[in-house]
């Protein structure tokens, strides 16, 4: 095992490598990205950012598209925080260092193509940016990486034999977080670190949306604190709530940056 920010023994530290096959191959900006995924590859998301009580230590989760495979990846608090603020469009006073590295790479003419998590040794993992269609690469921390790409829209790879070899399935069950869904909003568990993150006492974390609900003000990163008159404290309760709720329009209390208020839309 290897320390995160050297004070913390963790199992994942996160790096990437990028074939000549992916993103050397392929140049677009972050915001229209054009790539054909190679037969060893998987495009990844970031579908959460959470805490682990058994290591007592952060970390990301990576999803497939179609939610088949995950790899959690074990990272420092700084680490976790900046990637939490980069998925929320959260800005700090002043630029962080993944904000940095991104002012850095754009202002001077440069090109961000893609992130890639692609080889392992002695259980760290190792990663590279890679920059003006492949002709240029940094060597990052790959909290660092990942920030970025969550930042600038930049897409995510990871190598597919990662997924069976990079976690241990008693592991990685661990990391799963607990989930909901109803009324086109799929809502988290809202632990210590994440209600102290998002300023929030109670309720449930918003983690995606329909386009539906977004239209009707529902926002990644709010928490859902009740449904009608019925307070929502987990997934659970969220999932249950909502399906009992009666009548033409659901009342949601919703919670944004620690101001409270109320969202309304028909039930489909």
């Amino acid at each position: 095992m290897r320390g995160a920010s050297g004070k913390r023994v963790c199992w994942f530290v996160l790096a990437a490598m990028v074939t000549a096959c992916s993103c050397a191959r392929h140049s677009a900006s972050p915001a229209n990205v054009a790539r054909e995924v190679g037969p060893d590859e998987v495009r990844v998301t970031v579908s959460s950012v959470g805490f682990d009580e058994f290591t007592q230590a952060h970390y990301v989760m990576l999803t497939s598209p179609d939610h088949a495979r995950e790899l959690p990846i074990l990272i420092g608090d700084n680490e976790a925080d900046a990637i939490m603020r980069a998925l929320h469009g959260l800005k700090p006073e002043r630029p962080l260092t993944h904000e940095l590295l991104e002012s850095v790479i754009l202002d001077t003419g440069n090109q961000i193509d893609c992130v890639s998590i692609f080889d392992e040794r002695d259980e760290v993992y190792y990663a590279t940016i890679y920059l003006n269609g492949g002709k240029n690469k940094i060597d990052s921390r790959p909290s660092d990486a990942i920030a970025l790409a969550a930042g600038v829209g930049a897409p995510i790879f990871v190598a597919s034999r990662l997924f069976e070899e990079g976690t241990h399935p008693d592991i990685r069950s661990r990391y799963e977080p607990q989930t909901a869904s109803a009324l086109g909003i799929t809502v988290q568990a809202l632990t210590p670190a994440l209600a102290q993150y998002f300023h929030a006492s109670k309720g449930v974390l918003v983690a995606s949306v329909s386009e539906t609900a977004a239209r009707n003000g529902v926002e990644r990163g709010d928490i859902i604190t009740q449904i009608g008159t019925h307070p929502v404290s987990t997934p659970g309760d969220f999932g249950k709530v909502a399906s009992a709720e009666q009548g033409p329009t659901i009342v949601l209390r919703v919670s944004h940056d620690g101001a409270e208020h109320n969202v309304s839309f028909p039930r489909q």
